[in-house]
């Protein structure tokens, strides 16, 4: 089998699986090659290669940063890193910066929850956090202790922890989508911008060309919305066709994966997609790294 999965998370963000449970995870889905993603750290990386080193697979250093252009209007855009050079000393002092702007920003949002009533402290999430903290490790908690409120994760997002909820509290540092692709193309990656689909649909096409202006690379042609956005499949279906012709019309690289967090997060499974190895050496004949 030549599959890939180009787009997924381990634990050094905020996904379930340590590195190298995320490698077996990998292998036991029988894939030949798959990129760590996770949200704007690198960590994870180094564990996996080193693990991988003598198994059947390869690993892709990635990463997705998390954009806003106040002024285009774009906001909470996630740009996906592939191929890089995760020993880059300006992505590891870019990974230290955000790391101490989450850090402050759950402390902030915990602060807030703990005005509502919720009886929840920062030292919990630092006991299930890694490196990255995310804001599904305040949601964790909040579903732990109040399971009858928060049966899972959607439900603690959907009324607390969501933007513009009540719990929510927004990162005081963001990159531009500029400085994301300079900060990925310097360190020999390939920038793709992530699931295209999850946009406005108004200025998705805006956004792609706006992306491709500044140097990025690709787009996502390989993305189960209908999992991740609870949309049918149908129109999951019809976002993926519509971006993967746009790409080819515009002779863009395309991307893309499951957006694996692990089993018992979001109803996806490592690899499920059907992206072929062809896709990562397109990429690869573009990395630097």
């Amino acid at each position: 089998m030549t599959k890939v999965d180009l787009h997924a998370h381990t634990n050094e963000s905020d996904g379930e699986l340590s590195p190298k449970e995320f490698v077996d995870q990998a292998i036991s889905c029988g894939l030949k090659a798959v990129a760590i993603t996770d949200h704007d750290t690198i960590y994870g990386c180094a564990q996996a290669v080193e693990y991988a080193k003598d198994k059947d697979i390869e690993i892709i250093p990635g990463i997705e940063i998390s954009c806003t252009d106040k002024e285009k209007g774009f906001v909470e855009i996630h740009v996906i890193g592939l191929c890089i050079d995760y020993m880059d000393k300006d992505f590891i002092t870019f990974c230290e910066k955000v790391r101490g702007e989450r850090i402050g920003q759950k402390k902030r949002m915990i602060e807030k929850l703990q005005e509502l009533g919720f009886d929840i402290t920062f030292d919990e999430v630092v006991r299930i956090a890694n490196y990255s903290f995310g804001r599904p490790h305040v949601a964790a908690i909040l579903m732990k202790k109040y399971p009858d409120r928060f049966p899972d994760m959607k439900s603690v997002f959907d009324q607390y922890l969501g933007n513009d909820r009540p719990g929510f509290i927004a990162r005081e540092f963001y990159p531009t989508i500029g400085e994301a692709i300079t900060l990925i193309t310097n360190a020999g990656g390939v920038p793709i911008l992530a699931h295209p689909g999850v946009y406005d649909e108004v200025r998705v096409i805006e956004l792609i060309e706006y992306f491709v202006s500044l140097g990025g690379k690709g787009i996502e042609t390989y993305y189960p919305y209908d999992k991740i956005n609870r949309i049918s499949k149908e129109d999951s279906d019809r976002l993926n066709v519509q971006f993967k012709e746009y790409a080819e019309k515009h002779s863009l690289l395309q991307s893309g994966g499951s957006d694996f967090h692990g089993p018992k997060r979001k109803p996806v499974v490592l690899g499920e997609l059907d992206i072929f190895y062809d896709v990562l050496e397109k990429i690869k004949s573009k990395s630097q790294a």
